[in-house]
C-alpha cells in the first residue's frame, strides 16, 4: 500500500492507530483487486482474519451439569487463618539458634 499511486483502488480506510501501524511501524496492506485486503505483519507473515465466535445455543447455561460444589471452598466455609499458614509453612532456619519467627506485615 505504501508508495503507490494515490488512486481510489489503492486506498484503504484506516483509523489513526492503524494508519501509523502501516506508515510508521513496518506493516503492510495489499489490495488485490475485486478481493479482500490482505495485511503483513514487518517480519513479513500475513495476519489472518479472527474468525467469527462460535454459535452458542438458544439456552447454553441448560446444558451446563453441576455437581453443587462449584465455587464453595474444598476447606469448609470459614476464611483461610493465612496467620497459621505462614506459622506452618515459613521455617527458615537461623545458625545457632531458634528458628526466626513470622510477623505479619501490614494488610494491604
Amino acid at each position: 500500500m505504501d508508495d503507490g499511486e494515490t488512486k481510489l483502488p489503492n486506498l484503504a480506510n484506516l483509523c489513526t492507530w492503524h494508519h501509523h501501524q502501516v506508515h510508521d511501524d513496518g506493516f503492510r496492506i495489499e489490495l488485490p483487486p475485486n478481493d479482500k485486503a490482505r495485511v503483513f505483519h514487518p517480519k513479513g507473515w500475513e495476519i489472518l482474519a479472527v474468525p467469527p465466535p462460535s454459535k452458542l445455543p438458544k439456552k447454553p447455561l441448560a446444558e451446563l451439569e453441576l455437581e453443587g460444589w462449584e465455587g464453595k471452598p474444598k476447606w469448609g466455609y470459614e476464611p483461610i487463618d493465612l496467620h497459621l499458614v505462614m506459622e506452618t509453612m515459613w521455617k527458615p532456619k537461623v545458625e545457632g539458634g531458634e528458628p526466626a519467627r513470622w510477623k505479619p506485615g501490614p494488610v494491604i
